[in-house]
């Protein structure tokens, strides 16, 4: 699992991009939409489209919102913990108003973030990429992320180095997202993910990658976890986040060196010393 991840990380060969992981329950998936969209309903989210907006980078089209679930402030629009890697310190505020979503929340003990993304009709992120790994000393470290769209309609793809996929409602995903990544929602309805990270401890790979079903959570068969590629499209251009802050911090511009070139060629120095 450990190496499918860093191939992905670092496009080599065959990495594992997407997976469907479970399917929730009925019983226990009807009251947490319920809950999500009268959440969505009642409080104010982050605007993504806002230039000060952590996420901004990624060039969003439309109507794009995030609600943060987990935080130490119980602010639904904070972005502080935006990219925090951390574990500690955080924690859902809003038990008792979403006891569905707290039950949920509490299946996860070592996710690093939990937020539900809102995209209107036509909305969209530009193809980016983040980085799902870090060095400390001699010491790798990944995360992992994972999707459970809530609301959602056949037009709303997700692009994972360059294959469009669907996830459908009510069902769990890994979501690479060390593969250069996009999505885009081209149907009429709103598009609402819940979407979490994931330390990448034995306990993570245990509960996330394992056999087993842990009601609600009941477990995809290992052969039924292809995700199917919706069609095939081409993909010329994206933003390394990682690399353009490089990019601009050493002025390549004046060089002219081509910002793709460089995207690819820091991708390549980041396997060689990984």
């Amino acid at each position: 699992m450990l190496a499918g991840n860093a191939k992905g990380e670092f496009h080599r060969t065959d990495p594992l991009k997407c997976a469907e992981l479970f399917t929730i329950e009925p019983a226990s998936f009807l009251p947490l939409k319920n809950e999500l969209q009268i959440l969505a309903g009642h409080n104010a989210p982050s605007e993504v489209q806002d230039k000060t907006h952590p996420a901004n980078r990624t060039k969003p089209t439309g109507d794009v919102v995030q609600f943060s679930l987990l935080n130490n402030t119980g602010n639904f629009a904070d972005t502080a913990e935006f990219r925090s890697r951390s574990i500690y310190g955080k924690h859902f505020h809003h038990a008792a108003d979403y006891p569905a979503l707290a039950a949920f929340i509490a299946l996860f003990p070592h996710a690093t973030s939990m937020r539900l993304l809102g995209m209107g009709p036509n909305g969209g992120l530009h193809p980016h990429k983040v980085n799902s790994s870090w060095r400390k000393g001699r010491h790798w470290y990944f995360t992992a992320r994972f999707h459970l769209p809530i609301m959602t309609n056949p037009e709303a793809l997700i692009l994972l180095d360059g294959d469009p996929f669907h996830f459908q409602e009510g069902r769990v995903y890994f979501f690479h997202n060390g593969c250069i990544h996009s999505a885009y929602n081209g149907g009429e309805t709103n598009r609402f993910h819940l979407v979490w990270d994931m330390l990448m401890t034995q306990e993570t790979i245990d509960l996330m990658f394992g056999d087993d079903s842990y009601p609600p959570l009941e477990r995809t068969p290992s052969n039924s976890r292809e995700v199917p590629v919706v069609k095939s499209v081409t993909m010329d251009e994206y933003d390394v986040l990682a690399a353009k802050s490089y990019y601009e911090r050493l002025r390549l511009e004046k060089l002219n060196i081509d910002p793709h070139k460089w995207g690819n060629l820091y991708l390549r120095s980041r396997y060689l010393l990984y």
